[in-house]
């Protein structure tokens, strides 16, 4: 049951940050270049990807994507004046929770 609901808030949330990186790259709506856009959406998707289907190895193909997503928004959440950006903080923390979750999902799945 739990496995079933995190996967759906899993599947909800890179539904929506996919989203959100491919209206980036049709509609500018900050400084970042168009490249880190592309990068977002095929990161995100590999992510979903891996959290929805029953592959071999899809904690690895997780950790991999998640990669870039969980860096780049643990630059982004402290701003310069030292306050915190809630969106980049929720990334992270949701993302290494998926992370930890894909982890203790996988390991008793023999290779």
């Amino acid at each position: 049951m739990f496995d079933n609901i995190f996967k759906f808030f899993a599947a909800t949330f890179f539904a929506i940050a996919i989203a959100v990186h491919f209206y980036g790259l049709i509609y500018p709506y900050n400084s970042e270049p168009v490249a880190s856009h592309i990068a977002y959406v095929l990161s995100y998707s590999v992510c979903l990807f891996a959290v929805l289907k029953p592959v071999k190895r899809a904690h690895f193909i997780y950790f991999l994507a998640a990669l870039y997503p969980i860096y780049y928004h643990a630059g982004c959440a402290r701003n310069a004046d030292g306050s915190f950006n809630a969106i980049c903080m929720f990334v992270v923390l949701f993302m290494a929770a998926v992370t930890v979750w894909m982890f203790y999902k996988n390991r008793s799945v023999k290779a």
